[in-house]
């Protein structure tokens, strides 16, 4: 993964926005700043958002307050510039359905004034297995190979940027491991990534920075690593086992009890105390898995309405 060089790629300060249909504020006060060859994820529940902040960023969506610009061009004075350097994968596939995939991407890359693009062309193409697509009609593929047809799009004018909202949404797992495995060499190279996605693992696995979104709030902004710690000094403990956990361990640490799986919440001091409960009930335990907690738990503790403190 690539490491930040100091050179500032998107800096939103003091963002707002808000809809006339909704009382709420869809964005409220965010400020943030990438560097060059960050990888973040930006996370947040459904309507927490994402999908405005992007949108503010890609110039999209007009802001009610705060100051955007793009590797370093000011949204509004520089919008040819900022265009540009930014690629976006959007969240809906939005596509001519009456072009071929090889018109398509002559199309956009005539919009950006590269009218001499055809080996790029052909290396995004392979790059994301769409070669032996390029004079089907676009109507003919599959949601898959529209999301790749997207994703080329975005790529061609070679920017310094790419925002990926939600881009592997109800694709199968082929494309996400073939998406990834090349977003990964460019963010190496040295591009700056944007992610939103519901995969947190993903999220995880991917990214070194995370941001994370509420109710139109910037509630985290952290390092991977940084941001895991805001968990606390606990472990996740699932277990199969048909027996009532709290006859033998503090109620304070069990998360989920019904049932035959069980999760608890355990603090690292008291796992030996947990190892000698379980004992009593060995024979009964079917499963039993203990690990840290990653982007998801955290995600569900600092989102969750009314949730744990």
């Amino acid at each position: 993964m690539n490491a930040a060089s100091g050179e500032q790629m998107i800096k939103v300060e003091n963002l707002s926005k808000k809809y006339k249909e909704n009382s709420k504020l869809a964005l409220d006060d965010v400020s943030f700043e990438l560097q060059k060859g960050e990888f973040a994820a930006l996370l947040g529940p459904n309507g927490a958002g994402k999908t405005t902040l992007i949108n503010v960023i890609s110039g999209v969506v007009v802001r009610d307050s705060g100051n955007v610009s793009i590797a370093g061009y000011n949204i509004d004075q520089n919008r040819v510039e900022m265009k540009t350097a930014i690629g976006i994968v959007p969240q809906e596939i939005a596509v001519d359905n009456f072009f071929t995939v090889r018109e398509i991407l002559n199309l956009q890359s005539g919009y950006y004034g590269m009218r001499n693009n055809s080996d790029y062309i052909a290396y995004i193409a392979e790059r994301l297995s769409l070669a032996d697509k390029m004079n089907s009609v676009v109507r003919s593929l599959s949601g898959g190979m529209k999301r790749r047809l997207l994703i080329a799009k975005a790529l061609l004018h070679k920017p310094k940027i790419l925002i990926l909202d939600e881009p592997t949404a109800g694709v199968d797992i082929n494309l996400r491991h073939d998406l990834y495995r090349f977003v990964k060499e460019m963010n190496g190279e040295g591009m700056t990534i944007l992610l939103t996605t519901h995969y947190l693992e993903e999220a995880e696995e991917l990214c070194s920075r995370i941001l994370l979104i509420d109710e139109g709030r910037l509630i985290a902004d952290k390092p991977k690593k940084e941001f895991l710690k805001m968990a606390g000094d606990f472990l996740i403990v699932k277990l199969s086992v048909n027996f009532d956990m709290s006859k033998i361990i503090d109620s304070s640490m069990i998360r989920e009890n019904k049932g035959i799986n069980k999760i608890l919440e355990v603090p690292k001091n008291k796992i030996p105390e947990l190892i000698s409960s379980l004992n009593q009930i060995k024979e009964k335990i079917d499963d039993l898995n203990i690990s840290s907690p990653g982007v998801e738990e955290l995600f569900v503790r600092l989102t969750e309405k009314g949730g744990r403190n």
